[in-house]
């Protein structure tokens, strides 16, 4: 959350998701070999691995609640993630849903 904007439309969704996703969750963390350890702005790049073996990006994702970027160059799960997305928008999940948002995002 970026203190100095707004709230996105379906952020707070996607926040609670992602809470429920990881309530009472021990998670692996695993580095992308293609990219550096943190992005440009200091966060750190890992993907967060369920006990179960989901990707926790590729969940919100695939439910709509995330949608894909690519910021510089290719990742190791780029195709993963962007097929999750396309799924998510093929059904029309969450963010895509033409009732989200007034149809805009």
């Amino acid at each position: 959350v970026d203190p100095r904007k707004p709230v996105q439309c379906f952020g707070k969704e996607a926040s609670r998701h992602l809470t429920e996703l990881l309530s009472d969750q021990v998670v692996k963390i695993e580095h992308d070999a293609s990219q550096g350890e943190v992005d440009k702005y200091g966060r750190g790049l890992v993907y967060l691995i369920l006990s179960d073996g989901t990707n926790v990006a590729e969940k919100m994702l695939r439910d709509g609640f995330a949608y894909e970027y690519t910021y510089d160059k290719p990742y190791e799960q780029q195709i993963n993630f962007k097929n999750a997305e396309q799924d998510a928008r093929d059904s029309e999940s969450g963010l895509w849903s033409s009732a989200t948002c007034g149809g805009k995002r």
